[in-house]
C-alpha cells in the first residue's frame, strides 16, 4: 500500500544471561498504539528469571517519503483483537 513500518528507537536491558540450551519465554505485546507509532515491548524469562526487557518504538509511514501516516484503522481493530492487556492509546 507503500507505507511501512519503520524502527524509531531500539532499547534493550539486560537483568541476567542465558545459556545456549536454556528453555526460554518470550513474551511480546503492544504497549502503546499512537496516531502513527507503536511501542512494541519484549521480555524474557528463564522459569521465573527475568533476563531481558526490550523496547520497540515503531512509525508507520509513506515508503517513499519517509513522512509519518496514521496506524490504519484495520491494525488498530486487529491489535484490539489479540492483545490481553489493552495497548495504552487504543
Amino acid at each position: 500500500a507503500g507505507a511501512e513500518l519503520f524502527v524509531r528507537k531500539a532499547q534493550i536491558e539486560y537483568h541476567g544471561s542465558a545459556g545456549f540450551d536454556d528453555e526460554l519465554q518470550i513474551g511480546v505485546r503492544c504497549a502503546r498504539l499512537g496516531r502513527s507509532s507503536m511501542t512494541v515491548a519484549i521480555a524474557i524469562f528463564r522459569g521465573d528469571e527475568h533476563l531481558i526487557d526490550g523496547e520497540l518504538v515503531y512509525v508507520y509511514a509513506d515508503a517513499q517519503e519517509k513522512k509519518s501516516l496514521p496506524v490504519p484503522d484495520a491494525w488498530r481493530t486487529r491489535i484490539a483483537q489479540i492483545e490481553r492487556t489493552r495497548p495504552e492509546g487504543l
